[in-house]
């Protein structure tokens, strides 16, 4: 065996006693869910770096969320340190856009790698140009979604503005080019706007090369909230449209199955016809697998159940095992608050011992693509 080979078996060794470490973690997670206690690792912890935005997509309320002062990088090699300790194994960084906080995306992947923290990075797209890129790969990320609304560029750009289209093909192919180790993905809000022709967002994902495509209803709670009600009604169903959403929806399941991408999970497919009208329950993990910190610091489950808890005042690891947090975790156990977004919800299902065992072949594929990213 050549040196090559020898390297590529060190690797597959390595990753794939990894995602192994990282199974046995959230198979943990679920018991601690199941007894309302305090799990002992962190493994996902979500950063909000920035509520900013470049764009004004309609669906989206981030930019109502209220403004402070963000985190500085000093404060992020603090968080960091403490999620070491903690044990997380992946960091999902997100906004508004994240990358208008520039350099400071790039220093949190490379901190994120230090401390063997896979990184994911959500973005619109805007802003990756063949620099972004390059620069991406070489802090260490190991995989990128991209917001991309429907295969036809004027129902996109109606959507998130005009040329946006045109940038997110742009940013998808300058990835595939200059940055061939990160792994890329597709996120797409289903809407009153964009319903219809949602399975032919499956060949055209196939034709850029993307290795994940994902789906979750528009919703007005989490950091969108704040949206006024008014710009909420023309993303909403009305009853004709949602039966034909519906239907449109059952193409798109027929389509994911006869594809090798990604997807969300079985059970959530299974009701994302019904979340388009009302949302159905679920168990929630949030606060046991995951943390989620704004950009000013605040340190929550999710969006939805912040309680004023903050990193520039307790460590991570204190507000981890502190009693505010577990407070917050009996609220999750006890949540009325009906959400299907993928963050959270696809996560759960992942989780859950009655929809666990569905689609294992690929949740292992999904761990692969988060941590490992491309060999």
């Amino acid at each position: 065996m050549g040196c090559y080979g020898i390297s590529m078996l060190f690797a597959f060794r390595k990753n794939f006693a990894r995602i192994v470490r990282d199974l046995n973690k959230y198979a943990y997670v679920a018991w601690a869910r199941y007894r309302c206690q305090p799990p002992r690792t962190l493994p996902i912890l979500l950063l909000f770096i920035t509520y900013r935005c470049n764009l004004h997509c309609v669906m989206c309320g981030v930019r109502h969320q209220p403004q402070g002062a963000e985190l500085i990088l000093d404060e992020y090699k603090t968080i960091l340190a403490s999620a070491h300790r903690l044990k997380t194994s992946l960091m999902l960084i997100s906004g508004g856009e994240a990358l208008c906080r520039g350099d400071l995306v790039y220093e949190i992947i490379r901190l994120g790698n230090r401390y063997g923290i896979a990184s994911h990075l959500c973005s619109n797209g805007s802003m990756i140009d063949r620099s972004v890129s390059t620069t991406l790969q070489q802090s260490g990320l190991h995989s990128l979604s991209i917001s991309l609304e429907s295969h036809h560029r004027g129902i996109h750009d109606a959507i998130r503005g005009e040329g946006s289209f045109d940038a997110v093909v742009s940013a998808i192919r300058n990835m595939r080019s200059y940055a061939p180790g990160v792994q890329l993905g597709i996120n797409c809000t289903i809407s009153a706007q964009n319903y219809r022709g949602l399975a032919d967002m499956v060949p055209f994902a196939e034709s850029l090369g993307v290795r994940q495509l994902k789906f979750a209803p528009a919703h007005f709670n989490l950091l969108h909230g704040d949206k006024p009600a008014a710009e909420c009604a023309p993303l909403l169903f009305s009853a004709e449209q949602l039966e034909e959403a519906g239907k449109e929806v059952e193409r798109l399941r027929r389509a994911l199955k006869k594809t090798s991408l990604l997807t969300n999970h079985p059970t959530y497919l299974d009701k994302l016809a019904v979340s388009l009208g009302a949302i159905p329950r679920f168990t929630c993990y949030a606060g046991y697998a995951s943390c989620s910190i704004d950009p000013y610091g605040n340190v929550a489950p999710c969006p939805d159940l912040d309680a004023g808890i903050n990193v520039r005042e307790h460590t991570l690891e204190d507000i981890w095992y502190g009693k505010e947090y577990q407070y917050l975790r009996e609220r999750v156990c006890a949540c009325g608050n009906r959400c299907w977004d993928p963050l959270y919800t696809d996560l759960s299902l992942r989780l859950a011992p009655r929809s666990a065992w569905r689609g294992l072949i690929q949740q292992w594929h999904e761990l692969k693509f988060y941590y490992r990213g491309k060999s």
